[in-house]
């Protein structure tokens, strides 16, 4: 039997994460959608954790095993939130303690050969304790609103179709129109596919504004008129597409192809929600001023 080709392995892969995301979404709606908030602080503990070996490629001293639980602050403290809302208040406090308790860690623990890389350390991990986690954090707070299945459904349709058009359609006409090499940190991406992905996502968002939201979530876009839908699909394209380069950023710059394996013709658990991670903040204030 022939091997499938990475092409039709990362087709298969994001048809399959697509569709896993939905079912999540639709199946499981109950309790503020507590098992998808479940495997939101998983993906973004497992992202966080390769984020970690990411930096180890680059810095030696590196204590991957704590990325992980930073990885998971603020995906918990949003789904708790959820049931308990004075708990919004503790969130600034206990991010103190938090940071506190890293810089304890790395100046009191630290041996003499180790205090050259302490800044290194510290640094990397206060990056850890905001990336990807507090993205995730407004994915997760998206369960917040009515009507928050339709919500999370366009979210997740803009995202994924903005990826695949920005590759299919890189692929079938970047070098056909020399417009690949644009962005230095992924010279393989193209201003046509930039372009493919930009539409698909506006499209989403007009779609939703003239067909879903009307019927299944009013409060996706309130009383703002079609600009506002198409700004959306816009911004949060644009987004995307930085948030994808971000990683690939990451990734360069310690020398690094994929965060990790887990997931075939994609990569890791990072490589797969980083678009996903760098929209929430910005989706989620679209439909909050709405």
């Amino acid at each position: 039997m022939k091997a499938l080709s990475n092409f039709a392995i990362r087709n298969i892969a994001a048809v399959g994460w697509t569709i896993f995301l939905l079912l999540i979404v639709f199946v499981f709606k109950s309790h503020n959608h507590l098992v998808g908030s479940i495997t939101l602080i998983t993906l973004s503990a497992i992202g966080t954790y390769e984020l970690g070996k990411i930096f180890k490629h680059k810095f030696d001293d590196v204590d991957t095993l704590i990325y992980p639980l930073l990885g998971a602050y603020f995906p918990v403290m949003s789904t708790l939130e959820g049931y308990f809302a004075s708990l919004e208040a503790l969130k600034m406090p206990m991010l103190a303690v938090i940071l506190s308790l890293i810089f304890a860690k790395q100046t009191l623990v630290a041996n003499k050969n180790k205090m050259d890389s302490t800044i290194t350390r510290i640094t990397a991990m206060v990056f850890a304790l905001f990336y990807p986690g507090f993205f995730v954090g407004y994915f997760v707070k998206l369960n917040t609103f009515h009507h928050s299945s339709t919500i999370l459904a366009v979210y997740l349709l803009l995202i994924t179709l903005n990826d695949g058009m920005a590759y299919y359609v890189g692929r079938a006409f970047g070098k056909k129109t020399h417009s690949q090499g644009i962005f230095m940190v992924s010279p393989n991406k193209s201003l046509v596919g930039f372009i493919g992905g930009l539409t698909a996502s506006m499209l989403v968002a007009l779609i939703a504004y003239l067909y879903l939201a009307p019927k299944f979530a009013p409060q996706m876009f309130g009383e703002r008129g079609v600009i506002y839908a198409l700004a959306m699909g816009l911004t949060c394209g644009i987004a995307s597409i930085i948030g994808d380069l971000f990683e690939s950023t990451l990734k360069r710059s310690s020398d690094v192809k994929d965060s990790g394996d887990i997931i075939p013709g994609r990569g890791g658990v990072l490589d797969t929600i980083d678009s996903l991670a760098f929209v929430a903040p910005i989706y989620y204030l679209f439909i909050y001023f709405a």
